[in-house]
């Protein structure tokens, strides 16, 4: 399950930059609202977000896929909440290392082919995300070639991973 877990590495990273947005975007006013089975609190919260934050997780990702575990903890802060199927854990930054050192061992190779990134704040400025939609391609190290489609989803604060 290691192998899930390292495509999935960026569950929760730290962001080196202040969250700051010079772009706004228009919510759809309610009428133009479509009339969603299910209802949230704030239908309308997201707008973009500070695309620095994009870069900062993507360098983690790629420092992933190159094998470069110091580069890939780099990014995160000193403690970080990873959230995959079955595994909620708080780890300190060594924890992360060999978390993340596991599971890239699993592979001889890896690949990612990013397919689309968003980064979003809330209008009142309190939650900021990264999300990455990207195809992973893996060799294990048997020569077995694989692939899979990935999201990944950072939540970013202040500056930080902000575990929940």
């Amino acid at each position: 399950m290691l192998a899930i877990c390292g495509m999935a590495l960026l569950a929760l990273v730290a962001c080196k930059q202040p969250a700051t947005s010079s772009e706004t975007a228009t919510a759809p006013t309610p009428a133009a609202m479509p009339d969603f089975p299910y209802a949230i609190e704030h239908p309308d919260n997201w707008v973009p977000g500070n695309l620095n934050n994009v870069v900062t997780v993507m360098k983690g990702l790629k420092a992933w896929e190159n094998n470069d575990i110091d580069g890939c903890v780099a990014e995160f802060a000193d403690s970080a909440m990873i959230e995959f199927d079955g595994l909620d854990a708080k780890m300190g930054k060594d924890s992360l290392k060999a978390f993340f050192a596991g599971g890239r061992a699993q592979f001889k190779s890896v690949q990612i082919v990013m397919n689309d990134w968003e980064s979003v704040i809330s209008k009142d400025k309190k939650d900021e995300y990264v999300s990455l939609w990207y195809k992973q391609i893996v060799t294990d190290n048997n020569g077995k070639v694989d692939s899979f489609q990935v999201m990944n989803d950072a939540k970013i604060e202040n500056g930080k991973n902000t575990p929940q």
